[in-house]
């Protein structure tokens, strides 16, 4: 019996690095109970939050078991911002934007302060951001907030504040920045920098969702695959799994595999089962390798040889097998 696997990450403008909080695998079950989730979260802060800074590779896989496991880990790296090209204008604004951000105008903070987290156009100094990152985000924008929790939370330009980290996370969440939703979301479910509450964690992982938030999704889909704030449902499972999937996030893409074959929450396809473990793998999902391996053992040569069309000869195979 194959196994789900999830994992958690983020992005922040644009950025290319994944961050790994937490990773677990449950048996695919399928239960018929129903929730949801309209109350808006609570507002509640901690005092520590651990945020993992550097990132090992996944050695985790999705083989055969029949037993429940799972495991925690620290892996991940926070984002990095993206730099701008090199013949980017910056530096000819720099002095107009300091003029600005001196008098107090918080979107010219909050840019400065993303400047000077890059380097470009002018030295490379985190400490200085940090001070237009406060001061921007003190006045309610909502990127610098983003920006200084991720500051705190990592050490950089500041001392490592998971108090800190939390609070801003939290003022950007309720602003309506889905990433933030995201990750707070993370922090209540696992118990970083607030007290561990996983139905509050559910309702911050829904308010992402909605906006489109892939990483979001996938964690709503595990929440109500197993139980975790709600109660488990697999249709909703699948449905949140499936708009990730979507999105191109590949965590989802093997998880949204497995409910096909296993007919949780879905009408049982091996077909399309196979199209979403061959998507992951393309996708760089290593763990869908031993999926598709045994899955092949359990398919007739006519039913890979149709997965396999579809693969090639469907505009978008995401598409056909999300239907």
């Amino acid at each position: 019996m194959s196994l789900f696997r999830f994992t958690f990450g983020f992005l922040l403008f644009g950025a290319l690095s994944t961050t790994g909080w937490a990773e677990e695998k449950v048996l695919r079950s399928a239960h018929g109970a129903s929730d949801s989730i309209d109350s808006k979260p609570d507002k509640k802060k901690g005092s520590k939050l651990s945020i993992p800074l550097s990132r090992s590779k996944d050695s985790s896989s999705s083989g055969s078991s029949g037993s429940t496991s799972s495991s925690s880990s620290s892996s991940g790296c926070l984002p990095a911002f993206k730099k701008p090209p090199a013949d980017h204008p910056i530096a000819d604004q720099l002095a107009s934007l300091r003029k600005k951000a001196a008098a107090g105008n918080a979107s010219a903070q909050s840019t400065l302060g993303y400047y000077l987290s890059l380097g470009v156009g002018c030295q490379k100094d985190m400490a200085e951001a940090v001070q237009w990152y406060y001061k921007a985000a003190s006045q309610g924008e909502v990127m610098a907030q983003l920006s200084l929790a991720l500051c705190y939370a990592r050490g950089e330009g500041t001392d490592a504040d998971p108090a800190q980290a939390a609070t801003w996370f939290h003022e950007a969440a309720k602003n309506g920045v889905s990433m933030a939703q995201l990750c707070l979301g993370n922090c209540y479910e696992t118990g970083d920098g607030v007290p561990v509450d996983v139905k509050v964690a559910a309702q911050w992982f829904a308010l992402a969702a909605k906006q489109g938030e892939p990483k979001a999704q996938t964690r709503l889909g595990i929440c109500y695959q197993l139980g975790k704030g709600v109660e488990k449902n697999p249709e909703k499972a699948a449905h949140w799994f499936r708009e990730a999937a979507l999105r191109g996030d590949t965590c989802a893409m093997l998880n949204l595999g497995s409910c096909y074959q296993a007919g949780a929450g879905v009408k049982k396809d091996v077909t399309r089962a196979f199209v979403w473990w061959t998507l992951a793998l393309q996708n760089g999902e290593e763990a869908a390798r031993n999926e598709l391996n045994a899955l092949r053992k359990d398919m007739s040569p006519e039913q890979i040889k149709d997965a396999e069309k579809r693969l090639k000869t469907t505009r978008d195979p995401r598409a056909w097998a999300a239907q």
